[in-house]
């Protein structure tokens, strides 16, 4: 399959800034910069496109029922840290 960052949620992506309380704006260098840091996409040095990650598609894809039909995932926060914290609900 091949994906391209066009296949990550902007719903997705905005609900993880707001949970998270990051400042970054959607599409921005920095948000991209901040993806990419947490694995979320992985960016070509030599053609400089960015493409999502297994973990970007699972977390922020538009389709993620599609691509991984066994796995959920839920986002949650802590209630006073600012961490945010990932995990599989069920994995078959």
């Amino acid at each position: 399959m091949n994906f391209n960052c066009k296949d990550l949620s902007e719903e997705a992506q905005r609900t993880m800034i707001d949970k998270m309380g990051l400042s970054y704006k959607l599409g921005s260098d920095a948000w991209k910069g901040y993806l990419s840091r947490m694995k979320l996409i992985k960016v070509d040095e030599e053609s400089k496109t960015a493409r999502p990650t297994g973990l970007g598609l699972l977390l922020l894809g538009q389709n993620r029922s599609n691509i991984f039909r066994k796995q959920e995932l839920s986002l949650r926060s802590a209630p006073v840290q600012t961490t945010q914290r990932l995990r599989i609900l069920k994995v078959h």
